[in-house]
Parts: structure tokens; C-alpha cells; sequence
């Protein structure tokens, strides 16, 4: 399921995305915003979904990057005012348990990325750097399958409507 249904970052976030005033959490974050027309909770809300949404465009970039890039359209004060309760709350809405497997895979993918980087290379451990390199890039394939198969799922409940693709639809028989 699309949780965002405008990105138009220009757009107060909750005029285009009203469901999210269904959930109690993020009606309170709405209603203690006492700046006109809800301008600072609308703000982070964009931060918050093009950090964590998978539809993002930013979604897929490693975690520094990502930050680093929001920070450049938000100022770091409404960045850094994500906490972990809002991230879980809007994974709530969004998760299944591939889009977990999924989240879990990009987050180790971009650790071991970052202790590969981090490394220098020396004459001792150039063979454990490469062979790490060539196991990295069988992660990349595996994550890329997970992904495939999580972007297939959301466009087959996009072309119901949200409703399930029947075994012959989604391949279950071989």
C-alpha cells in the first residue's frame, strides 16, 4: 500500500495526505503544531516519509546519504527531530513482512558496505578485502531480488486496488 499518495514536497503534507490523520499518533503531532496552516508538523512529515517511505526517492540511497540529502532540502533542526518512535510508527503503516525483510537487508548491506570502505587495504588483508567485495556483491543480487519481488507485489495490489493477486496471477504454481 502507497502511503503517500502526492509527493509534491511544495504541498502541505497534510492537505495531500489526509489518512495519516486517522492514526492518533500523527493526529497529535498534527494538532500541538500551533504554527499557521500546520507548517512545521508538515515539515517534518516530508522529512519523515522521504527518509523512511518506501516510495521515496531517496529510499534505496545508504543511510548517510540519505540523511545527509533530506538535510539539504530541510534544515538539520527538523531532520534531527526524528526520533525512533516516529520511524516505527510509520513503518507500522507501511510494513509487511517483505518490506521488513527488505528494510533489514538495505540497512546490513549498507553497514557492511561502510566496515568494507572503512578498511584500509594492506598486503595482509587485500585477499579477505576482495573476497568480502565478491560476497557484498552476491548480497547486492539477493537484495535486488527481494526488492523485485517487493515492487511486483505493490503493483500487482495497485492493479486491484489494494486486493490480492489470485495463485495463477502471482506465479505461486510454477
Amino acid at each position: 500500500m502507497e502511503l503517500i499518495q502526492d509527493w509534491d514536497l511544495s504541498k502541505n503534507f497534510w492537505d495531500v495526505n489526509p489518512k495519516f490523520l486517522t492514526v492518533k499518533f500523527f493526529m497529535d503531532i498534527y494538532n500541538m503544531d500551533e504554527t499557521s496552516d500546520k507548517v512545521d508538523s508538515s515539515n517534518f512529515m516530508w522529512c519523515l516519509a522521504m527518509y523512511i517511505d518506501y516510495d521515496s526517492i531517496y529510499f534505496y540511497m545508504n543511510t548517510e546519504d540519505r540523511k545527509a540529502t533530506i538535510m539539504e532540502i530541510y534544515t538539520p533542526q527538523v531532520f534531527n527531530t526524528i526520533q525512533n518512535i516516529h520511524i516505527d510508527k510509520y513503518n507500522l503503516l507501511q510494513n509487511d513482512s517483505e518490506k521488513r525483510y527488505l528494510a533489514t537487508w538495505n540497512l546490513k548491506v549498507d553497514e557492511i558496505d561502510k566496515v568494507i570502505k572503512d578498511t584500509p587495504i594492506t598486503l595482509e588483508n587485500m585477499e579477505d578485502i576482495t573476497k568480502q567485495l565478491l560476497n557484498l556483491d552476491k548480497l547486492l543480487k539477493q537484495k535486488d531480488e527481494i526488492t523485485k519481488r517487493v515492487n511486483k507485489k505493490q503493483v500487482d495490489e495497485r492493479n486491484r486496488g489494494g486486493g490480492q493477486a489470485s495463485v495463477l496471477e502471482s506465479d505461486m504454481l510454477g
